[in-house]
Formats: C-alpha cells, sequence, structure tokens
C-alpha cells in the first residue's frame, strides 16, 4: 500500500488530490493508498449528497471564515480542523470485493487504523 506524505496548505487541495486519486484508481491508474493529514485550519467538508440548509449553518460559517467544501464522495457533513487527523484510504475493489458494501469498508479501514494506533502506543511505552 502507498503512503502519500505532502505538505498541502489549501483545503481545497486536500479534496482535489482525494478526488484525482479516486479517478486514477477507477482507470486502473493507482494502487491501495493511505493518505493522513490535517487542515490547516477550521473547515467544513460536505459529502456528495449534503443538503446545505438542513445540515449546515451557513451564516455561523461565513462570520466566522470557515469555508465550505463538498467532496467527491458520500457521507455526512464533517468539521475538520488543527489536530483532527483525517485519512482517505484507496483500495482495490477487484482485490477486496467485499469493500462494496459500505459497512464492511468501515470496519476494514477502521480495524487497521486501530491496530496502528495500538502499536504506536506500544512503541512509545517501550521507548520510556
Amino acid at each position: 500500500m502507498r503512503q502519500i506524505i505532502e505538505s498541502l496548505n489549501d483545503p481545497e487541495d486536500h479534496l482535489a488530490l482525494d478526488e484525482a486519486a479516486l479517478l486514477l484508481a477507477d482507470a486502473g491508474r493507482w494502487g491501495e493508498t493511505i493518505r493522513l493529514w490535517e487542515f490547516a485550519r477550521p473547515v467544513v467538508v460536505m459529502g456528495r449528497s449534503t443538503k446545505v440548509d438542513y445540515e449546515i449553518r451557513q451564516d455561523y460559517c461565513q462570520e466566522h471564515d470557515i469555508p465550505l467544501l463538498r467532496r467527491c464522495s458520500g457521507g455526512a457533513s464533517i468539521l475538520g480542523g488543527p489536530g483532527c487527523l483525517m485519512y482517505s484510504v484507496v483500495v482495490s475493489l477487484v482485490a477486496h470485493p467485499e469493500l462494496r458494501k459500505i459497512d464492511a469498508a468501515h470496519h476494514h479501514v477502521i480495524s487497521r487504523v486501530l491496530a496502528a494506533a495500538k502499536l504506536q502506543i506500544a512503541n512509545a511505552k517501550l521507548s520510556r
């Protein structure tokens, strides 16, 4: 699995990179990938089918200069910002056809994130 390490600053660039990775994967030109990052400032990221008037306090976001962005994938709206770990995962549905079901995909990803976190905690304890 490829890991992407970059230093993007603009929230729009983070979402554009994710969309590019998905498009390249769909075209068979991109392998399995994980990317970890955080937004440099608060931002609201909406899913593809978010109902903005229902889910987002646009007046608050505008008053506090919080950008409203839409990602190419589904899911609920989220608030991201400094200190909030964000991740993107691209997996092969050819290699893992069971991941076509969203619950199975979430379990696949979260179980690996949990295992990595446990390993880091164990390593931190050993280095004390």
